[in-house]
């Protein structure tokens, strides 16, 4: 045994940020890395644009044509979900069509790209460099189930979760390591 701790992959990750020799190899390696997340990501959500689902999600378009039409939500419209999907829908319908709801799952791909923003820009991360590499490993991440969540693309708990990311990546990750959550960040957790 030797008396020297033993170093893990992060302490090498970070001498490999900090030293000058490595710094171009890894600004490369992560301009691959982010065109790579980016075009594997809007692959997915075009495979997503073309899935129509006749569940929950067809239910909160019909919902939002009938508020169009004055009707209530939760009074003359039953609905188990919260009102979030329903609102958007409604949003979409009264600005761009009441028929076609083509593009209304851009409303989730919105969502994903706030949420990555909100990963990339934490209070945690101190450079540029880590924080490019946090919204593109999340973007990479999330395209590898995109066509699973491209089922559920107008669904309460999947709006929720990216809800989640930004109030994890501005608020509590900050606060887990001590770091003071930029007044930016507080007010977009709140938001979410």
């Amino acid at each position: 045994m030797s008396d020297h701790p033993r170093r893990t992959f992060g302490d090498w990750l970070s001498s490999c940020i900090r030293s000058p020799a490595t710094r171009p190899l890894l600004a490369t390696l992560c301009g691959i890395l982010v065109f790579w997340s980016v075009i594997e990501f809007f692959i997915q959500v075009k495979a997503g644009f073309r899935i129509l689902e006749f569940d929950d999600e067809m239910g909160v378009l019909v919902a939002a044509r009938m508020v169009i039409h004055g009707r209530q939500l939760y009074k003359d419209i039953f609905d188990s979900h919260g009102p979030l999907p329903i609102v958007i829908a409604h949003l979409y319908a009264s600005t761009v069509s009441e028929s076609d709801f083509s593009y209304v799952r851009l409303a989730q791909v919105i969502l994903v790209v706030l949420s990555c923003v909100a990963v990339s820009l934490s209070a945690s991360l101190k450079n540029v460099l880590t924080r490019v590499w946090a919204g593109t490993l999340y973007l990479l991440l999330l395209s590898c189930f995109w066509t699973t969540e491209s089922y559920n693309l107008l669904w309460y708990d999947t709006m929720g979760r990216f809800f989640f990311v930004i109030i994890i990546a501005q608020l509590i990750v900050p606060l887990l390591v001590c770091e003071e959550p930029s007044i930016y960040g507080s007010f977009g957790s709140g938001l979410a």
